[in-house]
């Protein structure tokens, strides 16, 4: 019974207390991916893997769509005033407590900002803010027999965005540029108020189980499978992903979804390396995640021309989450010391755009009937418009990635063997995501069952 609690002690540690030798990564946007795809040398049957990772970044900076350093807060573009409130419509409730609303005087088709014919890169404001990402992995693996294996990953992710403020663009010899600056310092909050938006400075910071990937898998380790390229291991696995975080709100211009968005989704992924010499060892990893669709309200774009975080509009659609793929390279050399080892990667992961399908009658309707009376010939299409939004296009990310590590098990074949990985992941270039490089490490157990 001590030995069996000993056991159990142990086990929890490993789990509780993080120091990437990193095989399963659930990407986002808004961090650099982990490196993924290393198979383990272990594949005996009933051993049983534990894994523990601690990882944190921070940054203000970011990649826009044309792949160009921005604030984190801008990468979508510059927040657009000038045709903000065209084709919207608030809410029943708004309009009985607020007879001359805000947005309709400044915003809307005739108001007071539309009217002032700004170009360029006036009437627009760039937004800053500030990003910290903490993020605790918990991953399990369980092999069966026959080199088949079960394993459960669960991530807990805490993002706090501060610091939010905005810069004005317009020029200050503008004409009506002291307008303009009277709307943002006396108006601007009042329209956010008015389309159910809490204040710009309000701080984001939450933390949350993000989505859990539970998988079943093959893996395999051949020694002297190749003839001029020695040992030969990998793994394949198909996962389904569970939702477990909550949707992004609404009601906050600086947000995030620490999962996917309450999107159940499927990943396939497979990884192979090959292995000259006792000391060095080549890899290559690829995998493929689709997501099924889902009816939900979204901020919706009223005008092909707004841009950035702060869309006034709301609708029901159905979204179509893009698909979200990646592969990658690795190095690992064991020099002087057996189960000591240096790795390098380079993966590239990419994130396909979203699709939009209104499902809100009230969408532009009021502009889809005026086009209708005024027998328009090229009518809007409610699909193009929700579409053209720019916080719905394609991320990618280029990561580099570095780990120093040992592994025990490469000395022993005692019960228990621990694992020691540091890592850091770079990002060095990315389209519409954010340049949060990872600081991390993982403590590691694997338990070799004596059946």
């Amino acid at each position: 019974m001590k030995r069996l609690s000993k056991l159990f002690f142990i086990v929890f540690v490993a789990c509780a207390c993080s120091t990437i030798a990193k095989a399963t990564d659930l990407p986002n946007f808004y961090r650099s991916t982990f490196i993924q795809g290393i198979p383990k040398k272990d594949v005996d049957d009933w051993n049983t893997f534990f894994d523990a990772r601690y990882s944190a970044g921070s940054t203000k900076k970011g990649f826009d769509g044309q792949q160009n350093s921005t604030d984190i807060l801008n990468i979508y573009g510059l927040v657009n005033f000038n045709r903000m409130g065209y084709n919207i419509g608030l809410s029943q409730e708004t309009l009985a407590n607020t007879p001359t609303p805000t947005t309709y005087t400044w915003l809307r088709e005739g108001g007071n900002i539309p009217n002032y014919g700004f170009t360029g890169n006036n009437g627009k404001i760039e937004l800053h803010g500030k990003a910290k990402i903490r993020e605790f992995d918990f991953e399990w693996q369980q092999n069966i027999v026959n080199g088949f294996f079960a394993k459960v990953y669960v991530p807990i992710r805490t993002v706090k965005i501060n610091d939010i403020s905005y810069t004005d663009q317009t020029m200050s010899t503008t004409t009506n540029y002291s307008d303009f600056q009277t709307f943002l310092d006396t108006y601007f909050a009042d329209v956010l108020t008015e389309n159910d938006y809490l204040p710009l400075t309000t701080v984001f910071d939450k933390t949350y189980i993000s989505d859990i990937s539970v998988s079943v898998g093959w893996q395999a380790y051949a020694k002297n499978a190749l003839y001029l390229l020695g040992d030969l291991y990998g793994y394949a696995l198909l996962s389904v992903i569970i939702p477990t975080a909550p949707k992004q709100p609404l009601n906050r211009v600086v947000s995030l979804p620490l999962g996917y968005d309450n999107h159940i989704g499927f990943n396939t992924e497979f990884s192979i390396n090959v292995r000259p010499k006792q000391w060095i060892s080549l890899g290559f990893h690829a995998e493929f995640m689709a997501f099924i669709s889902q009816q939900k309200q979204k901020r919706l774009v009223t005008d092909t021309s707004q841009s950035g975080l702060i869309i006034l509009e709301k609708g029901q659609v159905k979204e179509d989450p893009g698909s979200l793929w990646g592969v990658g390279i690795n190095l690992e050399v064991t020099p002087l010391v057996k189960g000591l080892f240096l790795r390098a990667g380079y993966s590239f992961t990419r994130r396909e755009s979203t699709n939009l399908t209104v499902k809100d009658d009230n969408y532009l309707s009021a502009l889809i009937a005026a086009e209708i009376a005024a027998d328009t010939i090229y009518k809007t299409s409610t699909a193009v418009m929700a579409n053209s939004d720019n916080r719905l296009k394609a991320w990618n990310q280029h990561v580099a990635h570095f780990q120093l590590g040992f592994d025990a098990r490469e000395q022993t074949n005692s019960l228990l063997a621990p694992k020691f990985v540091f890592s850091y992941d770079w990002q060095f270039l990315g389209r519409n995501t954010w340049k949060a490089n990872m600081l991390g490490g993982t403590l590691g157990l694997s338990i070799n069952w004596d059946f």
